[in-house]
């Protein structure tokens, strides 16, 4: 089913993504939302391994009364405020299918609202966003793709200066998962030049990754305290260098456009900013799993910037040569990362 859904949306991004298609990036976006909703929404509920411990506790919460569910603000559990929302839609729909459906299509139209209106080669980005693992990873981690959605939203208000809105939004991303906090250093962060305080501070990460590993472990004890993700710096689990190498190879490939994307979009430096932050993130995530979580609240600039990157080069041939060789690389990463397995809910 993925492949058919993956075929479909490259098909129609290479049959509308053309000038002498009027509208045909609005109905490519459509297209591969209505695509990406309808997959996400139909699949069987036992697909990903959060998904069942979501839909127990969604009928659980369900039969709940409003004087019983408000006592969760009060309780350990984590993040009330995602239950509290799912309580109230459990009003109108019992049946959790629709909730998984309805978190999926948020997350999607976020997206995809970002890739219509930001992203240079909407192709691309969606590729990325496919091959990149954001899709499954949304499909898996309802609380914090609700988060990243909200995220997503606070993007616009770093482009827009508006300080409060971007404060507000990442505070109701923080309501359903408490890491989009980490969010709120976006903002004062997103406009610095690219230049010698970059290279001090990822030599100041790699050296804390190199030589104070059990420090860090400590500081995120003390500071994260009795919190929820408290416990996450006593894991010893982490995931390999897999994803750090590619968010490495991006943004030097990026870093190789820098002139170029920044003259043609100076508000192209948030995204060279989320970027390093994004990247910076995921190289804890070789110590600590969960880090991998964090870094994808800023590492989705990536979507953004590469095909930016692309589009900077001035030759066409070029540019022609690096949209088919790119493009081709994330689609080998993504079959050889493995094809999602499928099914319907109803099967």
């Amino acid at each position: 089913m993925f492949v058919l859904v993956f075929s479909s949306i490259l098909l129609s991004g290479l049959l509308l993504l053309r000038d002498s298609i009027k509208n045909g990036k609005l109905y490519f976006i459509v297209f591969s939302g209505i695509l990406l909703c309808l997959y996400s929404g139909l699949r069987a509920q036992d697909l990903q391994t959060d998904i069942p411990t979501y839909v127990k506790m969604y009928e659980s919460y369900s039969r709940f009364s409003f004087s019983q569910i408000v006592q969760l603000f009060s309780s350990e559990i984590r993040d009330p405020s995602y239950y509290f929302t799912a309580w109230l839609f459990s009003r109108f729909f019992t049946d959790a299918q629709w909730w998984l459906a309805i978190v999926a299509a948020f997350y999607i139209v976020v997206v995809l609202v970002v890739i219509y209106k930001e992203s240079e080669k909407p192709l691309m980005s969606l590729i990325m966003l496919l091959s990149l693992g954001y899709l499954a990873f949304v499909l898996s981690g309802l609380r914090q793709s609700i988060a990243m959605s909200f995220a997503m939203i606070a993007y616009f208000y770093i482009k827009k200066k508006k300080p409060i809105r971007f404060i507000l939004a990442v505070i109701v991303a923080s309501l359903f998962h408490l890491s989009a906090i980490l969010f709120l250093i976006a903002y004062p962060l997103a406009r610095l030049k690219l230049g010698v305080w970059h290279v001090i501070a990822f030599g100041v990460i790699l050296l804390l990754f190199t030589g104070f590993q059990s420090a860090v472990r400590n500081f995120l004890t003390q500071v994260l305290g009795d919190s929820q993700y408290g416990s996450y710096a006593d894991r010893e689990t982490a995931l390999n260098f897999s994803g750090f190498i590619i968010q490495i190879c991006m943004f030097i490939f990026n870093l190789l456009y820098y002139k170029n994307v920044t003259e043609k979009d100076k508000d192209a430096i948030i995204l060279y900013n989320l970027a390093f932050i994004g990247l910076s993130l995921q190289l804890f995530s070789s110590m600590i799993a969960e880090f991998f979580r964090l870094s994808y609240y800023f590492s989705f600039a990536n979507i953004l910037l590469v095909p930016l990157a692309i589009s900077s080069e001035r030759e066409d041939r070029t540019q022609a040569l690096l949209r088919l060789f790119i493009g081709a690389l994330f689609i080998v990463y993504l079959f050889l990362d493995g094809i999602p397995g499928y099914r319907f809910f109803w099967a």
